[in-house]
């Protein structure tokens, strides 16, 4: 039965993705409970290397279920939300990586446990982890969200968001809610270039560009002034 899904949206990178999906598969304790869901642009231009790499018989034996979703998105946040859609009743975790978000051993255990004694269907939690690069509570990079959380909005990340600043949007929403779950000593290590742990390259610039990082700020302080919805 599946526990956990695992949301990962990628573009151009089908090498990274299957890096990333190997190594959260590879340091996961019970792979069976695991749903996995690669949610990727229909305009991508490499689309038929991901389907090279990521081939869904193989795969099916590696985890509980495994998706490759392609919808009309343009970003991270919509891809994100696509896929929460079609996570199984079951999940009761649902967890966001990237290309380049990195993960620990036994990670599914590790989150698992620290809600054992919470109704995941009806108390809203998201579970704080450290990213091994911002001090643990400056931001909370990873979301990672039980599905009383997620159907208390019927999406992950708030939608009108087009990339950065939907983390700043999301950990305001948890404080509001007074729903987080503390685990700063659990480090899912954020392969950024900004520490020299990957190469910048166009999906990077594609997320974080003047243009849209000005729309996505107008968002974000609009909803600070409507105190996140609260």
């Amino acid at each position: 039965m599946i526990k956990i899904s695992v949301l990962h949206p990628s573009r151009q990178r089908p090498i990274l993705a299957k890096t990333a999906f190997l190594e959260w598969l590879n340091t996961c304790e019970k792979p069976l409970e695991v749903e996995y869901l690669l949610g990727l642009d229909s305009d991508d231009p490499v689309l038929d290397e991901y389907k090279n790499l990521f081939t869904q018989e193989d795969i099916d034996k590696q985890v509980g279920r495994f998706v490759m979703f392609i919808s009309n998105t343009t970003n991270i946040p919509a891809v994100v939300n696509e896929l929460g859609k079609i996570v199984s009743s079951t999940s009761e975790l649902l967890v966001v990586i990237a290309d380049d978000m990195g993960s620990v051993k036994k990670w599914d255990i590790i989150l698992l446990d620290s809600l054992k004694d919470v109704d995941n269907f009806k108390e809203p939690k998201y579970i704080g982890v450290c990213d091994g690069i911002h001090p643990y509570g400056e931001v909370l990079l990873y979301t990672i969200i039980n599905k009383a959380f997620y159907n208390k909005f019927n999406y992950v990340l708030y939608p009108e968001y087009t990339g950065c600043f939907v983390d700043l949007d999301m950990f305001e929403v948890v404080k509001r809610m007074n729903c987080l779950i503390d685990l700063p000593f659990v480090v899912f290590q954020h392969h950024h270039y900004s520490i020299g742990q990957a190469s910048f390259d166009t999906v990077y610039a594609r997320h974080n560009n003047p243009v849209t990082n000005v729309y996505n700020e107008q968002v974000y302080l609009r909803r600070k002034l409507q105190n996140f919805g609260f």
